[in-house]
């Protein structure tokens, strides 16, 4: 695990779990990391997150591509796509506060149209 930057830690997980390496990924969540997102989820565990997280993993590429981040005393906001399994790519910014070298919260805002273009 990293004690690098802040941005040094959010790379890390993103690439962790993005690549279904959940356990790698949970290394680099507090126990009571709380996660939101503009699609109306709250959840308030690592536990809860790794799930959700494991269940999306499955809609999406093994990767991320990473447009722009600014980091701050605080933590660091993250411009990404993430790619569908049709390859379509989709937009997404997240703010994640660290402490300690673990991530303490997790906001997200995503453009869901690529995962929702061919369902009925």
């Amino acid at each position: 695990m990293s004690d690098g930057s802040a941005l040094e830690i959010i790379s890390a997980y993103q690439d962790a779990w993005t690549a279904k390496d959940f356990a790698t990924a949970g290394r680099y969540l507090a126990p009571d990391v709380v996660f939101q997102s503009s699609g109306q989820q709250h959840l308030t565990t690592s536990g809860d997150v790794l799930t959700m997280l494991a269940a999306f993993a499955e809609r999406i590429e093994p990767r991320w591509e990473k447009v722009a981040a600014v980091e701050d005393a605080r933590g660091v906001l993250v411009l990404y796509k993430l790619f569908t399994g049709t390859g379509a790519p989709a937009l997404c910014a997240d703010y994640f506060a660290v402490e300690e070298n673990k991530i303490q919260s997790e906001s997200l805002v995503f453009d869901p149209e690529p995962f929702l273009v061919g369902r009925k």
